[in-house]
C-alpha cells in the first residue's frame, strides 16, 4: 500500500483548517451579495489615456466555441484598448456563478493549446497597485509568427486565487459560510517578443484600468487586496 505524500496530507489538513474555521464563522442571518456585477459598465471604455480600439487583434473564436462560453458564463467582455502612445492591450474578462471549474478551463494554460498555440511555462508574481498587491499568473503564447505574453488572475467569492490550493480552499469557504459562489477570470494580453516590454506594459494598463473603476466594483473584479496579501505557492 502506498503511504501518502506529505504533500497530499498537508493539503488535506489545510482543507480541514479551513472546513473547520467556516463553521465557527457565524454569518448573518442574509449572506451579503453586494452589487451585480455588470462587466460592461464596470469597466470603462475610456480611462487615463487610454480608450478602446479595434477588436481585431483579440483571439478570434469559433461559433461553436462563442455558443459553448455563452452556456457556460453569464457574461463575457472582450476589448482591445490602444494608449495615448500607440501601445495596444487586449482585455478578456468572464463572469459567471457557480464557476470554478469553468473558470479552470477558461485559464489560458488550457483554452490557448485548444486553439494552437503553444504556451510557455508560467510564472506566478504579483502586481503592485494602490489597492495592495495583486496576484497575477504570467506566461507567454506562440502560433506562428503570433507572439502573445499573458497576465491573468482568477477571483472567488471575495478573493484573488490563481493557484490550484488557494482555488480550492477559497471555494470549500464559500461555501461553507454561504458566500457567493461566483467567479471571476479577468486575462490581459498584448502581441510582441519582448516579453519584459509586455509584462511592463500590462502592468501599466492594469494599475490605470483599475484606478479608473469605483471601489466596490473594483472589488468585484479584484476582491479586496488590502484585507488579504497573502501569496501561496502553487500546488497541483
Amino acid at each position: 500500500m502506498n503511504r501518502p505524500s506529505i504533500r497530499n496530507l498537508l493539503v488535506g489538513l489545510a482543507m480541514v483548517a479551513v472546513a473547520l474555521a467556516a463553521l465557527l464563522y457565524k454569518p448573518p442571518s442574509a449572506v451579503a451579495q453586494g452589487s451585480k456585477v455588470d462587466l460592461e459598465t464596470m469597466i470603462p471604455k475610456q480611462f487615463d489615456g487610454w480608450q478602446m480600439d479595434d477588436p481585431r487583434m483579440t483571439l478570434p473564436s469559433s461559433p461553436e466555441q462563442e455558443e459553448a462560453l455563452k452556456k457556460i458564463y453569464s457574461q463575457i467582455l472582450t476589448r482591445t484598448y490602444v494608449s495615448s502612445t500607440g501601445t495596444k492591450v487586449m482585455l478578456s474578462v468572464v463572469y459567471g456563478d457557480g464557476i470554478d471549474r469553468q473558470l479552470n478551463i477558461h485559464r489560458p494554460e488550457i483554452c490557448y493549446p485548444a486553439q494552437g498555440f503553444s504556451v510557455s511555462r508560467y510564472t506566478d508574481q504579483v502586481i503592485n497597485t494602490l489597492f495592495g498587491g495583486l496576484p497575477v499568473r504570467r506566461l507567454v503564447a506562440t502560433n506562428g509568427s503570433r507572439i502573445e505574453p499573458i497576465s491573468y488572475w482568477i477571483k472567488i467569492g471575495n478573493k484573488t486565487v490563481n493557484n490550484t490550493l488557494e482555488r480550492k480552499l477559497e471555494k470549500i469557504k464559500q461555501g461553507l459560510i454561504g458566500g457567493a459562489d461566483s467567479g471571476i477570470l479577468a486575462r490581459v494580453s498584448t502581441i510582441g517578443d519582448d516579453q519584459v516590454l509586455a509584462f511592463k506594459e500590462q502592468e501599466a494598463f492594469i494599475n490605470a484600468m483599475l484606478q479608473s473603476i469605483p471601489a466596490e466594483q473594483r472589488k468585484q473584479l479584484i476582491g479586496d487586496q488590502e484585507a488579504d496579501l497573502t501569496i501561496a505557492k502553487d500546488i497541483k
